[in-house]
């Protein structure tokens, strides 16, 4: 899904963002100098973490209200498949995780700052699915 699709509906933060990875996509990383490279690879790496953060929130916030019955859709797993063209697998870990986090606020603040990943998310709902959120 690229951004020049949606860019001009985006107005915001999340136009924003869009812009500025249209303007990070239009450098060449291979003239970059090798430290910078690699400074770059871990802002990116946390930058990723914190998108997912972001897009996880607002799924839980979807999920919450119901707000994708306005498109015809009885779940926001079944809106993340037509319109993020996401696979069964992949929209349920989504909403998984928004549910998880939703659950675990420290989780949620530490997902924000970009200092878990969608990996690590991944690994601690499959401990609360065991275990339960109490433990």
């Amino acid at each position: 899904m690229s951004s020049s699709g949606v860019a001009g509906a985006v107005t915001g933060p999340v136009g924003g963002l869009l812009a500025s990875l249209d303007e990070l996509a239009g450098q060449e990383p291979a003239v970059v100098a090798s430290a910078a490279l690699r400074a770059d690879l871990l802002a990116l790496l946390a930058a990723t973490n914190r998108l997912h953060a972001e897009l996880a929130r607002r799924v839980a916030a979807a999920d919450a209200s119901g707000s994708c019955t306005a498109d015809g859709f009885r779940s926001v797993g079944a809106w993340l498949r037509a319109f993020g063209r996401l696979s069964i697998a992949s929209s349920a870990r989504l909403v998984r995780a928004a549910r998880v986090l939703r659950q675990l606020p420290a989780l949620a603040t530490a997902a924000g700052r970009g200092d878990v990943s969608a990996e690590h998310i991944r690994r601690v709902d499959l401990l609360v699915e065991r275990v339960g959120v109490d433990v």
